[in-house]
């Protein structure tokens, strides 16, 4: 056996992941840093000024090709105060469960077609930057 695929971008340890019931390219993974990443496994989401790398099945060479590198395609940075210990999703994929050391079960859905405002939250943000945008309430805890 050999490695295939690597995914990066998570800051510390990754503790658990899923792949997603019907998107086969779509797999989340959550980290000891309480965050949730997507991967989609056949676009790389290489980050700027990083050579974008191609699956060993795609290159001339297979046996001797690198692993690819794949990056996260959306990024929870905030989703727990403590590692994420469990994720798993529904069984027709609309809503993704995470259990967490925070003692906290969260129950995730994706925004609408056109919603961006969803990004500005304290789960995306961080509690302080969504303070200081309005966002988020510390004291009212909202």
């Amino acid at each position: 056996m050999r490695d295939i695929c690597l995914l990066r971008g998570h800051e510390k340890e990754v503790s658990t992941l899923t792949w997603h019931p019907f998107h086969t390219c779509l797999l989340s993974t959550g980290g000891n840093d309480g965050s949730i990443y997507h991967y989609l496994l056949n676009e790389p989401n290489a980050p700027p000024n990083t050579a974008p790398s191609i699956a060993p099945y795609d290159s001339a060479e297979p046996a001797n090709a690198p692993a690819q590198t794949i990056y996260p395609a959306h990024r929870l940075q905030h989703a727990h105060d403590a590692p994420v210990w469990s994720l798993d999703w529904h069984p027709l994929g609309h809503i993704l469960a995470s259990g967490s050391n925070d003692r906290v079960t969260r129950f995730w859905t994706r925004a609408r077609p056109g919603e961006s405002e969803c990004f500005n939250d304290r789960w995306h943000l961080g509690e302080a930057a969504a303070e200081n945008q309005g966002a988020w309430n510390a004291r009212a805890g909202r």
